[in-house]
């Protein structure tokens, strides 16, 4: 990208000063032969570029000329134009190129002396206001903690006679911050030339790409802690629980999250976790059931994972009951069913205050969540087996006595203890 900024910038010099711009022709097409950098101020760059190509042309073969003032005008075209064409100055053809042009003096005020049109359509601010500060001072509005950056980068480059490129934040005249990208050069004493592009998308993008990293990490790292949780590997019920829901308030911004377990009827709360709810209080007795939300039901049953962004006017959610098990906060619901093969065993429930989209990779977290709610589910009734197990092979089916082998286990042992410390025992 900083070879086409260089040419963009020559470019710019050659034309205001006409200093051989058939010289810069080839350098220029060049410039647009190359593939360049997919990015705001790559594509601003050559679609700059390329209108200056064209001024170039036109100064070349003679169809921009010197008007009275001695400015450079591109002759009419009354083909195209009409008779009643007039001639185009170099000033309003460079009011059409995607980016700002400026000249300043190099003081902290950026105390402006030229600006194109464009100024006005990407900063929100006329050039007449900024122009020699007569409204404001492009300078201050740079924000605070990015002036220093390019205080330093300025004025390195104009003490070494080097041209510079720099990116900060700007207060656009709507009173919020954007993005801009910036290259120039001192072109005489004090005095410095440049460019400046908008570069707001591709900054937010880098940001929400940062974002979705970041989150993204923290989901999988969740799901790795996850998998290995004592509590879920041992079948503890509760625990298990509290850790899948810790999980996920830690993974993704929520205030309530509830594992519900279905019975014949519906669902009926197991567990929940939220910003509401004390520690020490119990779970109040909630149900959801079939007959009143059957909406509800089909659609976790057809979708599996409903993310709804508006949970009072969406379908699938209006008729659950709100106030009720579900609270009345809730804006926003991300809800994965729990199943073991084709069987429904519950719902988690992810929620928040208020309405708004789900993401897909959240949606995604919320079922690998749910798999693991039915891993703990699972151990749990593993563990229960086991117990129950053990039990039976010990009592007697009809009585619940301790059976004959029981017995005489609890004999065997209480012989080694007397015989160990002397104690006596007696048998009734």
């Amino acid at each position: 990208m900083e070879p086409s900024a260089d040419l963009l910038i020559q470019a710019l010099y050659a034309l205001s000063a006409h200093d051989r711009p058939s010289a810069l022709l080839g350098d220029v097409a060049e410039t647009l032969r190359s593939e360049g950098e997919e990015t705001a101020p790559g594509v601003a760059l050559r679609r700059a570029a390329a209108m200056l190509a064209e001024m170039l042309r036109q100064l070349e073969s003679g169809q921009l000329d010197r008007s009275s003032d001695g400015a450079p005008v591109a002759a009419p075209d009354r083909a195209a134009s009409g008779p009643e064409a007039g001639p185009r100055s170099l000033t309003a053809l460079l009011d059409e190129l995607p980016c700002i042009v400026y000249r300043c003096r190099a003081d902290l005020d950026w105390t402006m002396q030229y600006l194109n049109r464009q100024t006005g359509r990407i900063i929100g601010y006329e050039p007449e206001e900024l122009i020699e500060n007569r409204r404001y001072y492009f300078g201050a509005l740079i924000h605070p903690e990015d002036r220093p950056k390019v205080a330093e980068v300025v004025g390195n480059a104009v003490a070494n006679g080097a041209p510079f490129h720099v990116s900060y934040r700007f207060k656009h005249h709507s009173g919020s911050y954007m993005w801009l990208w910036e290259q120039g050069k001192a072109v005489e004493p004090e005095i410095i030339e440049g460019f400046i592009v908008d570069i707001t998308a591709s900054k937010e993008a880098e940001q929400q790409s940062a974002e979705n990293l970041a989150r993204s990490r923290r989901q999988q790292e969740a799901i790795s802690a996850l998998a290995r949780q004592t509590a879920i590997l041992e079948g503890k019920q509760g625990d298990a629980f509290e850790a899948i829901a810790a999980a996920a308030l830690t993974a993704l911004d929520l205030h309530r999250v509830s594992i519900w377990l279905r019975d014949r009827d519906g669902f009926e709360l197991a567990f929940v976790s939220d910003e509401d709810q004390a520690p020490d209080r119990p779970i109040e007795r909630a149900r959801i059931n079939e007959r009143e939300s059957p909406q509800y039901f089909r659609a976790l049953e057809r979708e599996r994972i409903i993310a709804v962004g508006d949970v009072r006017h969406d379908e699938r959610t209006r008729t659950l009951p709100f106030g009720a098990g579900v609270p009345e906060s809730v804006g926003a619901v991300l809800d994965a069913a729990i199943w073991h093969g084709e069987t429904m065993r519950g719902v988690l429930c992810l929620n928040r205050r208020r309405p708004g989209t789900w993401r897909p990779d959240e949606v995604r977290f919320a079922g690998e969540l749910a798999e693991q709610v039915m891993r703990a589910l699972a151990n749990t009734e593993r563990q229960e087996v086991a117990r129950l197990m053990a039990y039976q092979a010990r009592h007697d089916a009809l009585t619940g006595l301790v059976n004959r082998f029981e017995f005489e286990q609890q004999v065997k042992q209480a012989i080694q203890q007397a015989g160990r410390h002397g104690a006596g025992h007696a048998l009734l």
